[in-house]
């Protein structure tokens, strides 16, 4: 025959065991705000990294076309250097013929 200490006892026993998993779902609970602070924090910072990185991206491949610009102008005077000779010796030809006459 079941007495009324022994279901005391049992419900006292259900309750503690209740009471202990409560205090594990909490404390895991705590644990689980505090790394989603961390991991916000942390994102924020990587957030802020990368838009670093992507300014100096940006500025590199502008000054990467700056410098492709520049080379390509210096590719053509290159290409083109007979004919700018050919048209600076014509014009130092011109004005000798002036100064001649």
């Amino acid at each position: 025959m079941v007495t009324e200490a022994n279901v005391e006892g049992v419900v006292n026993e259900g309750v503690d065991r209740l009471v202990d998993e409560i205090e594990k779902a909490v404390t895991l609970i705590e644990q689980l705000r505090a790394q989603a602070a961390e991991l916000g924090e942390k994102n924020c910072s990587l957030q802020a990294a990368l838009e670093g990185r992507d300014r100096e991206l940006s500025d590199l491949r502008t000054e990467r076309d700056r410098l492709q610009a520049v080379y390509n102008e210096n590719a053509f005077l290159i290409d083109h250097k007979e004919e700018i000779q050919r048209k600076i010796e014509t014009m130092l030809s011109r004005l000798d013929t002036v100064n001649t006459a």
